[in-house]
C-alpha cells in the first residue's frame, strides 16, 4: 500500500509539473487526430458504399463487374454519400439532444415541484427510448432509398433524403420486413462461421492447460510442445478470422443485392431528380 501511495503522489506531481499549455496542445492535437479519423473513415465507407451499389446494379444488368470498373464510378459519388452521412448523423444527433433536453426539464421540475417531476421524467423517459429507436430505425430506412438515389439516379444528399423519407414512409412495411429477414440471416450466419473460431480458441487453452499439467510446468515436455501448440493454434485461430471476414464480406454484398432488388420494385430506373 505504501509503494502504491508514493507511486500515486509521484504521479500526481508530475500531472500538476506540465503546465497548462502543454495539455491544451495535448488535447487539440488529439481532437484535430480524432476529427481526421472521423473524416477519413465516412470517407473511405462513401466510396466503398457507391463503389459496391454501382457493382450491384452493373451485376444485375449483365455487365461484367470489378474494382477497376466500380471504383472510378463510385468516386464520382463519394462526396454526395459523405454529405448525406453527415446530413443524417446531425439529424439523429439532433433528435437524440432534444429527448436529452426534455429528460433534463424534467430532472429540474423534480428539484422544483417532485410530483410533477416524477411524471415528466417517467413520461419523458418512455417517449425518449421510442422516439430514438424510432428515429435510428427510420434513418436506417431512409438510406436503404436514399443511398441508391444519389449513386444511381443522380440526387443530391438532401432531396435524396428527402425522397428517401417519402419511400420509407410508403413502403415502410415491406422495407421493415425485408430488414428483419436480413438481420435474421446474418445474424444466423454470423453465429455458424464463429463457432470454429470460438471452438478452436477453446480447444486451444484447453491443449496448452493440459499438456503443462500432464508435462508439469517445468517439464522438458511441456517445453518443446507448448511453442508449437501456440504457432499451430495462432494459425489456425487468424486464418478462421480472415474467413469469417470473408464471410462478413460476402454477406454485405448479399444484404446490398436485396436492398437492390427492393429499391428498383419502387424507384423505377428512369426517374431523374425533381
Amino acid at each position: 500500500m505504501r509503494v502504491l501511495g508514493v507511486a500515486t503522489d509521484a504521479a500526481t506531481q508530475w500531472l500538476r509539473s506540465v503546465p497548462p499549455g502543454t495539455w491544451i496542445l495535448i488535447a487539440a492535437v488529439l481532437l484535430i487526430l480524432v476529427i481526421i479519423a472521423v473524416v477519413v473513415s465516412i470517407i473511405a465507407r462513401s466510396w466503398a458504399t457507391a463503389g459496391l451499389i454501382f457493382g450491384i446494379s452493373d451485376a444485375s444488368r449483365g455487365m461484367p463487374v470489378s474494382l477497376v470498373s466500380t471504383g472510378p464510378k463510385g468516386l464520382t459519388r463519394t462526396k454526395h454519400i459523405a454529405v448525406y452521412s453527415v446530413i443524417s448523423i446531425l439529424i439523429l444527433a439532433g433528435v437524440i439532444l432534444s429527448f436529452l433536453i426534455l429528460l433534463g426539464i424534467g430532472a429540474v421540475f423534480m428539484q422544483i415541484i417532485p410530483p410533477l417531476g416524477v411524471i415528466w421524467m417517467i413520461v419523458s423517459g418512455i417517449t425518449a427510448a421510442a422516439g430514438i429507436v424510432l428515429a435510428a430505425l427510420f434513418t436506417s430506412l431512409i438510406s436503404v432509398y436514399a443511398e441508391r438515389l444519389i449513386v444511381l439516379h443522380g440526387y443530391a444528399p438532401w432531396p435524396a433524403w428527402i425522397r428517401g423519407l417519402a419511400l420509407s414512409r410508403t413502403n415502410f412495411k415491406p422495407t421493415v420486413i425485408m430488414g428483419l429477414v436480413n438481420s435474421a440471416i446474418g445474424c444466423v450466419v454470423g453465429v455458424v462461421a464463429s463457432i470454429p473460431l470460438i471452438a478452436s480458441i477453446v480447444f486451444a487453452v484447453v491443449a496448452v492447460a493440459v499438456s503443462a499439467k500432464r508435462s508439469g510446468p517445468t517439464g522438458p515436455d511441456s517445453i518443446s510442445l507448448i511453442p508449437y501448440l501456440a504457432v499451430f493454434f495462432t494459425g489456425l485461430i487468424l486464418l478462421l478470422i480472415v474467413f469469417q471476414g470473408v464471410v462478413n464480406a460476402a454477406l454485405t454484398v448479399w444484404r446490398y443485392g436485396v436492398w437492390h432488388q427492393l429499391f428498383r420494385n419502387f424507384v423505377p430506373e428512369e426517374e431523374k431528380p425533381v
